[in-house]
């Protein structure tokens, strides 16, 4: 048994290049029915500062190199590295692999990679990769990638902070990509990054710079000079200063509701003379009576006697222009107004003729 007990002393201190201690230095080799648990078991009186290996609760791993400690309540568990690291109160299957100051607290199925004063406490099947500082509740599989001073609460289960500083979640199912000062606040919520975003609202998005989703279903676009925040449910709102651009390479926009906009800049196509001007405008009908549905704004016109100045063919078949229209109907309505003065000039000189008489 001894000769076995050296062989694995000397294996472990060469992983974890740490000093080979005395055969001498052996208590006991106890517990557990896996072969891997059953590991060496040294005296509390060694200088933890460079201890190696001793067995806990029959099959957990603990590596100490400074003065990490781990409850002999702590099953299936592992503390690999680092220093002052913390395992306590039932965390079992749960793994500290490094790191400083970092601490597991009654938190089963849960890791801990590293970093710095890393805080785990009632979590399960969670995981915080590294970092400092960051901290999770009573959550289920839910994970911090790492950054600083990340926090993922109570009952927030299968949330996610990749990394960032100072990001936070409140329930479940959300997620901050990274970033700083990001809250996703409701269920279901996602911050992607940027700085001081807010997505309050359940399904909400929130982006950018000062950007809030406060109701559900919104999604909000901040540019980085904008306070930018959601007015109603399912809303998608942008704030660009600089304005925004969709390069579609000719392929079309197709909105389905109300379009409304403080001003209008267009290139508008014209028509070439007043006859096409007139016969756009008066191939625009009504569809016959059995057709014509007042519900339905795609069964009203009829788009099949559309000239073809202002007729448009869609994924969805054959649609109007409306700029093409507006401007035919601009050429109809200013030569009728010319010949309305026409008219009233004409109408001018016969009463001027009726009172010489």
């Amino acid at each position: 048994m001894k000769s076995i007990s050296n062989v694995i002393l000397v294996c472990l201190a060469t992983l974890f290049s740490l000093p080979v201690l005395s055969q001498t230095n052996v208590t006991s080799v106890t517990g557990g029915s896996n072969p891997w648990g059953q590991l060496l078991k040294f005296t509390s009186q060694y200088n933890a500062e460079k201890s190696i290996v001793s067995e806990i609760g029959g099959d957990s791993i603990f590596v100490n190199n400074g003065t990490s400690q781990m409850d002999s309540n702590c099953d299936y568990s592992s503390i690999l590295g680092g220093n002052n690291n913390d395992m306590t109160v039932n965390s079992d299957y749960s793994t500290i692999a490094g790191g400083v100051n970092n601490t597991l607290y009654d938190s089963d199925y849960c890791t801990v990679a590293g970093g710095v004063d890393n805080d785990m406490t009632y979590a399960s099947y969670s995981f915080i990769g590294g970092g400092q500082n960051n901290t999770m509740g009573y959550a289920y599989w839910s994970v911090v990638g790492g950054g600083y001073n990340n926090d993922i609460p109570d009952s927030a289960h299968y949330s996610t902070i990749t990394g960032g500083r100072d990001n936070d979640v409140l329930y479940s199912y959300t997620t901050v990509g990274g970033g700083r000062l990001n809250y996703a606040y409701g269920e279901y919520a996602t911050v992607p990054g940027g700085y001081y975003n807010w997505a309050v609202g359940d399904k909400s998005f929130a982006a950018g710079s000062l950007a809030t989703a406060t109701h559900d279903g919104a999604f909000v676009w901040a540019d980085s000079d904008s306070t930018c925040a959601s007015s109603a449910t399912d809303q998608f709102k942008v704030c660009a200063d600089g304005g925004m651009i969709f390069d579609l390479d000719g392929a079309q926009v197709n909105v389905d509701g109300t379009v409304r906009a403080d001003d209008f800049i267009e290139y508008s196509p014209y028509p070439e003379d007043l006859e096409e001007a007139y016969a756009s405008v008066m191939s625009v009908q009504r569809l016959p009576d059995g057709e014509y549905n007042p519900d339905d704004i795609r069964s009203q016109m009829d788009h099949s006697t559309l000239h073809s100045f202002i007729r448009r063919d869609g994924p969805e078949g054959p649609g109007c222009s409306l700029s093409a229209l507006v401007s035919s109907q601009n050429e109809v309505i200013k030569d009728l107004i010319d010949k309305i003065y026409q008219l009233q000039s004409q109408l001018g000189r016969l009463e001027e003729a009726l009172a010489e008489r």
